[in-house]
């Protein structure tokens, strides 16, 4: 028993080091790359209108998936079927859209039509613009912020409390909770 729970805790453990330094590492760079290409009042845009709506329907999926896990299938399906879409955005964001970025950001927006040119011109405005024309670093960021609401605080632990008893929980989480500094200095 004392095998099978010190393995639990290595395991959890790996788990929660790289959600949390993963979770590091994105936090530090979306905001660098967004403040870079338009400015630090474009992330206030992006939160209220990206972040919150993005935050939404995730919920609503994620809902959907657990309800439909209920069904026999290992629960752990959630997990995997959460985690592999923002694993593909970012290897696919590393790998193809960023060092594409000069290609598939235009280099100006179209000219809008007279009656709504008071738009191009206001300086309100301006983060939007930014935003569409930065549209790779916009939707990193929007993924970057959901990825780290949702791997930890959801993802991890709904996985460790399908696999964790309560006997094994008293004594498991407090060393999770400790271990969890640690990959946020090593980040």
């Amino acid at each position: 028993a004392d095998r099978v729970e010190r393995s639990l805790f290595v395991s959890l453990g790996m788990m929660l080091f790289c959600g949390l330094f993963s979770y590091q590492l994105l936090q530090m760079t979306k905001d660098t790359i967004l403040i870079d290409a338009c400015g630090a009042e474009a992330i206030t845009f992006v939160k209220v209108y990206g972040v919150l709506p993005a935050s939404m329907v995730f919920l609503s999926l994620h809902s959907r998936l657990e309800r439909t896990a209920l069904d026999g299938r290992p629960r752990s399906d959630t997990y995997v079927k959460t985690a592999v879409p923002f694993i593909a955005f970012f290897a696919l964001f590393g790998a193809v859209l960023y060092p594409l970025k000069d290609v598939l950001h235009p280099k100006r927006l179209p000219d809008l039509p007279d009656a709504m040119a008071f738009l191009s011109q206001s300086e309100s405005l301006r983060s939007v613009r930014l935003l569409a024309r930065h549209w790779t670093f916009a939707l990193f960021y929007v993924l970057s912020e959901l990825y780290g609401n949702v791997s930890v605080s959801i993802l991890f632990w709904q996985f460790a409390n399908q696999v964790v008893s309560m006997r094994q929980a008293r004594g498991l989480y407090p060393e999770l909770a400790r271990f969890t500094w640690i990959a946020s200095v090593l980040a």
